[in-house]
Order: C-alpha cells, then structure tokens, then sequence
C-alpha cells in the first residue's frame, strides 16, 4: 500500500500546474483587458464613419431634389398653372407641387425655390443639420 502511495504522489507531480497545457486566470485576464481596450479605441472611429456616411447620404438626396425641382422648372413650361411658382420665393415643399418621398427631411422647416430662370435654392434640415444649395451654386453645404 505505501508503494501505491507513492505512486500516486509521483503521477501527481507529474499532472502538476506548471506542466498542464491551460491558461492561468491572469491570462485570461489580460487578454479580456486587452480586447477591451481595442474595443473602446475602434468604437468612436466606426461610429465617426457611419456619422459621415449619413451626412453624405442626405447630401445627396439634396443633389436629388435639386435634379427634381430642375425637372419641375422645365414641366412649368409646359403646364403654364405652374409658372406661378417658380418666382424664387415659393416654397414648393408648402404649396405640396414638390414631394419628396424619402420623408427623412423637417418639411416644416426645408424650402425647394425655383425661379423662372431656372436657377433653385434648396435648403433642408435632418436632425439639427441645414443642407443648403444655394441659387448661384451647384456645391451642397451643411451648417
């Protein structure tokens, strides 16, 4: 019996700690911390990305209702019941004649103004943010 006693202490030293193949909790640890400082850096980066796609996105419906007032401008020819509007200073989102259907936009505050020339101004707020497209200019701008 004492030489199964021995035998068992020598199969224990043999299946000890510092010969096992396992991660310590400290380890594990420092990788968890490591992660998560990776992820508290990447966080803001993606979430600035995503911040700058939508603000190029709206910038780009304003550039699409600028196509459609444009089209509106030259349909007026045509249907002279129109021709009222297109004096720079009628907001065709108010009178209902431009619609827009992305429904993304403060109607409340956003004007479409085409003048009888040709020339529009557009300005559009989405969530704090004024799109402008002025008459001279073909540049969108936010504000």
């Amino acid at each position: 019996m004492l030489k199964n006693l021995k035998e068992s202490r020598r199969k224990m030293k043999n299946y000890s700690i510092k010969n096992s193949n396992a991660f310590t909790l400290i380890e594990l640890l420092a990788v968890i911390i490591i992660l998560a400082v990776i992820a508290l850096i990447a966080t803001p980066v993606v979430l600035n990305v995503v911040d700058k796609a939508k603000i190029k996105s709206n910038m780009n419906s304003v550039y699409g209702i600028a196509d459609a007032a444009k089209l509106y401008h030259i349909e007026s020819q045509l249907d002279t019941t129109k021709l009222g509007n297109l004096d720079g200073k009628t907001n065709l989102f108010e009178k209902s004649e431009f619609i827009y259907g992305g429904g993304t936009f403060d109607n409340k505050k956003s004007s479409v103004k085409v003048t009888a020339d040709g020339k529009i101004g557009v300005s559009l707020y989405f969530k704090g943010i004024c799109y402008t497209k002025d008459y001279e200019s073909n540049d969108v701008t936010t504000k």
